[in-house]
């Protein structure tokens, strides 16, 4: 594991993203327990993003949700994967560097889950664009199952 973890890191740059990452990880933990939903996201949101350069940008957009995923890939405790923490953390990493992403959220019925209802029985997801363009997930179906209910900014 220790091999797997070190031929990610090509430079000290990488391991300090990969710090970021794990750092903002715990503290949107916390601010989901804390804060309200729009004051979070008004934090998340940096003042004066760092701008990068073009290929930098490419290799941090693949980059960060790699990081992101292999630490909520551990399901355990608190790094477990989640849409809504995986795209807050994206979100606020991405914005840091001045990448223009925003974050989505929409609601659909539940049609698997025995519920009492299940008129009323919703499930929600959590996305992500970058640039006006769907990013990170694995099939454009997937959200346009979900009735879009919440975009920021």
């Amino acid at each position: 594991m220790i091999s797997r973890f070190k031929r990610n890191f090509h430079t000290f740059a990488d391991m300090l993203l990969f710090i970021r990452i794990f750092f903002w990880i715990n503290l949107i933990v916390l601010m989901l327990k804390l804060l309200s939903f729009s004051r979070m996201l008004v934090l998340l949101t940096p003042k004066r993003p760092t701008s990068i350069q073009a290929t930098d940008r490419r290799a941090l957009i693949s980059k960060v949700p790699k990081y992101t995923d292999f630490i909520l890939g551990r399901n355990w405790w608190i790094y477990r994967m989640n849409c809504l923490k995986r795209a807050l953390v994206i979100f606020r990493v991405l914005r840091l560097y001045g990448i223009d992403v925003q974050i989505c959220m929409g609601v659909r019925k539940d049609h698997l889950s025995p519920a009492v209802d299940p008129d009323t029985h919703l499930q929600g997801h959590a996305w992500l664009m970058v640039d006006d363009k769907l990013f990170l997930e694995d099939s454009r179906s997937m959200t346009t199952t979900y009735t879009p209910v919440f975009s920021f900014p």
